[in-house]
């Protein structure tokens, strides 16, 4: 890249043309000078991010999709530290064919536990950790 720049930078030096540097007015390499300028702002203002990256608010989307014949219950926490995790307020109940999603979740590592809901028990189906990265929705189905 930047030997492109400086490549472009010869060549407007010299006018776009086959005259000598010597012979090149002042005009034109200050206008090169310009245009080099303008080129180095434009490559510095993503400040190395992606471009489709532009928008981070370090915030995810989890959803769950039930596909089975079953009513499910599931607990969220998230992971401080090896040891211990904070509960989300906010679990989700899922019926049989139906979708649910919590927003706006900070990313990081998640605990879930999946409970299957019998009559007036839950019993535990299903547990383990997940990884939310910054503007992922990510979606989970149930089968």
């Amino acid at each position: 890249m930047r030997n492109l720049i400086l490549y472009l930078f010869i060549l407007l030096g010299m006018g776009l043309s086959f005259k000598p540097i010597a012979q090149t007015s002042q005009n034109t390499l200050i206008e090169s000078g310009k245009i080099l300028v303008e080129l180095v702002k434009v490559f510095k203002k993503n400040n190395g991010q992606p471009v489709g990256m532009l928008n981070t608010n370090n915030l995810s989307d989890l959803c769950f999709t039930n596909s089975s014949l079953d009513n499910l219950f599931i607990e969220i926490s998230k992971k401080i530290n090896d040891s211990f995790y904070k509960a989300l307020p906010a679990s989700i109940s899922l019926n049989s064919h139906s979708h649910e999603c919590l927003l706006e979740l900070v990313s990081g590592i998640y605990h879930y536990k999946l409970f299957k809901k019998n009559n007036t028990s839950l019993t535990l189906q299903l547990e383990g950790d997940l990884k939310l990265v910054p503007n992922e929705k990510m979606e989970r189905e149930i089968k």
